[in-house]
């Protein structure tokens, strides 16, 4: 649902504008209320997965999230749309934290790498289907609510799912509390800065490409959902490989590959000349951000000893609060300097944490950094 709901941003952004009578700046600004939900989800994990069972906390989340969507799909209030699209964020916030956790505790080493990297092609088959099924519905005339209602469908599956499987309680684990650095290592710290970074480069890109198509090209808002939907093809094909991948090598260098790729791809999306071209620049950015989520959480939590709901949410909270700030930082980006500037700022940024992953990996690894992933 998390890769549903964010991917759609650029693609719905144009319409959302048209239905309201807003300028697009002020249209992607207005995403911020999601992907700031998205943070308050991820904060709000923290008591919520402490104080109740795992199954009564993804079962009730979800729920919530479908109710809403669904009054986002039927109301007319321009008012509510903020609103509502927070607590669309806040449930799926909590749910994707709820899901990591899981994982964590299950697994240790490679495997939990392998794990959460397997999430991410979950996420990217998301953001493959829902941009190309948001497109083909604009292109029909339905509204742009339509492309979230068709997120809620899912969410309504998982309520299905959670009420018959059962989970750990996340809550009842023990935490290090005998010595505060083997629970908050560097180089968690690190990671979260990371993916706080790495957010901001995805959301932005992902908001700005579909409008710099149609606005450069004359693009069809279905041709731009399509390119959009092929960055999250290759990424989910990708995401299948790099499960296995990173059974193999060192996650570190796994994570400085695909940020590099990043990097250059973010340059040349706005160095070609033609939206054929975009499109198969779009297939390498789609490699870039195959797996680097849940890679550089899985980097984080080999840092420390007894990974717990505590880090993880905290892994979730450094990108939540990447992708609130997004779109109004990228927005603001584009209305000083024009929208290639939001690509070439998101080039800088990817070689930022570039440079952060190769210093850390110069660093001689601390006595609580798990050996299955060095």
């Amino acid at each position: 649902t998390l890769g549903g709901l964010s991917s759609q941003i650029g693609v719905l952004v144009i319409p959302l504008a048209e239905a309201f009578g807003l300028a697009q700046t002020d249209a992607a600004a207005l995403f911020s209320w999601l992907t700031g939900g998205i943070l308050a989800g991820n904060l709000l994990a923290i008591p919520i997965l402490r104080r109740f069972n795992m199954k009564n906390a993804v079962a009730w989340c979800y729920l919530v999230l479908v109710a809403c969507s669904i009054v986002l799909h039927l109301t007319s209030a321009f008012a509510l749309i903020p609103v509502l699209m927070g607590v669309v964020g806040a449930a799926a916030g909590i749910g994707v934290c709820a899901a990591s956790t899981i994982i964590a505790q299950i697994w240790e080493g490679r495997r939990r790498q392998s794990a959460l990297v397997a999430q991410d092609a979950f996420f990217n088959s998301g953001g493959m289907a829902f941009p190309a099924i948001a497109g083909v519905l604009l292109a029909r005339n339905f509204g742009w609510s339509w492309g979230y209602l068709s997120v809620a469908c899912v969410g309504g599956l998982i309520v299905v799912l959670a009420t018959i499987l059962r989970f750990e309680n996340a809550g009842e684990q023990t935490d290090q509390a005998a010595d505060p650095a083997a629970t908050w290592p560097l180089g968690v710290w690190l990671a979260g800065a990371c993916l706080f970074t790495i957010i901001v480069c995805f959301v932005t890109i992902t908001i700005w490409l579909p409008v710099l198509v149609q606005n450069r090209f004359g693009a069809s808002p279905e041709a731009t959902s399509l390119i959009v939907s092929r960055v999250f093809l290759t990424a989910f094909l990708g995401s299948f490989v790099f499960t296995f991948v990173v059974m193999k090598i060192a996650i570190h260098r796994f994570i400085a590959g695909v940020v590099l790729l990043g990097c250059i791809s973010s340059v040349y999306f706005v160095n070609v000349d033609s939206i054929e071209e975009v499109a198969n620049v779009a297939l390498a950015y789609g490699l870039a951000i195959a797996a680097v989520y849940h890679s550089f959480i899985a980097w984080g939590l080999s840092f420390t000893k007894n990974a717990n709901y505590r880090h993880v949410t905290f892994l979730y909270i450094c990108p939540g609060l990447g992708g609130a700030i997004a779109p109004v930082f990228s927005s603001r980006v584009v209305a000083q300097f024009g929208i290639e500037w939001a690509f070439y700022v998101a080039s800088i940024l990817y070689g930022l944490v570039l440079a952060a992953v190769l210093l850390q990996s110069f660093r001689p690894p601390s006595r609580f950094h798990v050996s299955g992933s060095a």
